[in-house]
């Protein structure tokens, strides 16, 4: 069955994906989609992911999306070579990584969410 990755550049999401995908050697068909075109949010990409986010990867008639589902899905589906380590010490040094890149990316999220505009000084103060 054939792989195809929907993804967009810029997302390190997306690039997780490509490199185990990279890291494994499997062949797959690259559907690169334009966040600025909102091609991720088109009705076709909404039924492969109601979310409406990428990676997205479809596998025959299989979809998964969400990057660490993606990963996990192609370390048991194509065990060789392993993403998740060979040993239980390997796998946690692995989690960790995603973990800590997780959290950094939803904190980076969080503070532009709440970040506020800067007021404008007025033009006599500006003078």
């Amino acid at each position: 069955m054939a792989l195809t990755l929907y993804w967009g550049s810029g997302s390190p999401y997306s690039w997780r994906v490509q490199l185990a995908l990279e890291h494994k050697g499997l062949a797959y068909n690259s559907q690169r989609l334009y966040f600025d075109k909102q091609e991720h949010q088109s009705p076709q990409m909404l039924k492969l992911n109601p979310r409406g986010r990428l990676p997205v990867l479809k596998d025959g008639d299989y979809v998964v999306f969400e990057s660490v589902a993606v990963l996990y899905y192609l370390d048991i589906k194509y065990p060789q070579p392993p993403i998740f380590g060979s040993s239980p010490e390997e796998a946690g040094v692995v989690m960790r990584g995603l973990s800590v890149g997780e959290g950094a990316s939803v904190s980076a999220r969080r503070a532009r969410a709440h970040r506020r505009p800067r007021p404008r000084p007025s033009s006599a103060a500006r003078r």
